[in-house]
């Protein structure tokens, strides 16, 4: 059997695309609306009076650039910061999320980190629909 020439071992041919398997950015933080609250009776010790958050992610409609639209999804954050229900909340999500002093040891993925009291973009402010 006979092997390539070594020049051509690796290389991908003229007219040939191939998948983009680079991995894809993660955000780390994002806009939410708390939407809710979860209670856990029974939990790791750690986690013990720690309020648990049901978020909504929001981003900007990428037309007007005027209004944030939920996503649709939702995320379970630790509530560092009194949050309530209806609120706009920045969240830390990842191992990012594990740097606060008051979540240094939590086994956790998402914080709530900041209270949002207004978002501007192209210096107009944006809105957020409900």
């Amino acid at each position: 059997m006979l092997s390539p020439p070594s020049s051509t071992v690796g290389q991908v041919p003229p007219g040939v695309d191939l998948p983009n398997t680079s991995p894809q950015p993660t955000t780390s933080m994002f806009l939410a609306r708390v939407t809710g609250s979860v209670v856990c009776t029974q939990k790791v010790a750690s986690m013990t009076g720690h309020k648990l958050l049901i978020v909504e992610p929001y981003r900007l409609d990428e037309k007007t650039r005027a209004k944030l639209s939920s996503t649709g999804r939702t995320f379970i954050a630790v509530d560092t910061l009194g949050a309530g229900e209806g609120e706009l909340v920045l969240v830390c999500q990842g191992s990012s999320a594990r740097l606060t002093p008051e979540t240094k040891t939590l086994p956790i993925d998402a914080v709530v980190i900041g209270l949002v009291d207004s978002v501007h973009v192209d210096a107009k402010e944006v809105k957020v629909s409900t």
